[in-house]
């Protein structure tokens, strides 16, 4: 059993998913999507560097469009209406979280 769930309401906040940096009043412009982590525009060139390193250019799946800010980049992924939520779940050990992880399957 998970030791803690924490449900976030994100709402207009815009961070970072590499540097944890705010840019919910940024107009800073650009920015990428790897897997399911947002990275703002100073981040994303060495996340697409570390891609491009371990052959995971697949798993970039958007860019910000060009003169898109990266707070209306993640606005645009998250569908634009400030509802979605981050679920942060912790566990006692690496083993437990996999355990968790093959329950449901």
């Amino acid at each position: 059993m998970p030791k803690h769930v924490e449900i976030i309401q994100m709402g207009r906040i815009v961070l970072c998913d590499g540097c944890n940096a705010d840019f919910t009043a940024s107009e800073e412009q650009g920015g990428l999507l790897f897997s399911s982590s947002a990275y703002c525009p100073a981040c994303a060139p060495g996340m697409e560097a570390s891609a491009a390193m371990y052959s995971e250019e697949g798993h970039i799946r958007a860019r910000a469009k060009p003169g898109e800010s990266f707070r209306d980049f993640v606005y645009r992924i998250r569908g634009g209406d400030g509802s979605a939520v981050t679920t942060i779940t912790r566990f006692d050990s690496a083993d437990e979280a996999l355990k968790h992880l093959w329950e449901d399957k």
